[in-house]
């Protein structure tokens, strides 16, 4: 399994961004970590001790198959949603709820290891010379 960088980058961002729009605290705490041998979990919570359980289910039900929740109940925009939830299926990423003694403690966002660069083309620099400053001419009276 390989992620692409830029997807990934995206993906995060999209995350991120419902994480601060639904949350009613004032923080986010986001963490990556290694998840097992060949995953990486990228966690978000916005208390310190754990995820509330309003930020839990609004992610839950973002991400979940009904589009229109998310739409209805928390604002997002449907090509946001649906843009999320495609780059997960392209990167092959699965959303999980990271326990601690029983409880819900953050929602991750776990993601294959292995990272591929897609534009392996050349870079072509272009060097633009700046025009010479005209001084403009006095207006005429």
């Amino acid at each position: 399994m390989e992620t692409d960088r830029q997807k990934f980058i995206s993906l995060l961002s999209l995350f991120i961004k419902f994480a601060i729009q639904i949350t009613k605290e004032n923080t986010i705490f986001l963490s990556a970590v290694i998840y097992d041998e060949n995953y990486c979990a990228v966690k978000i919570k916005d208390n310190l001790n754990a995820i509330s359980p309003y930020l839990l289910k609004a992610l839950n039900e973002i991400l979940s198959d009904d589009e229109n929740m998310s739409r209805r109940n928390y604002g997002f925009s449907r090509f946001s949603v649906k843009l999320a939830k495609k780059i997960i299926e392209l990167l092959s990423a699965r959303k999980a709820t990271v326990m601690r003694e029983g409880e819900p403690n953050e929602f991750a966002l776990v993601f294959p290891l292995k990272f591929v660069i897609t534009d392996s083309s050349k870079m072509e620099v272009e060097t633009v010379i700046a025009p010479k400053t005209v001084k403009p001419k006095p207006e005429k009276k």
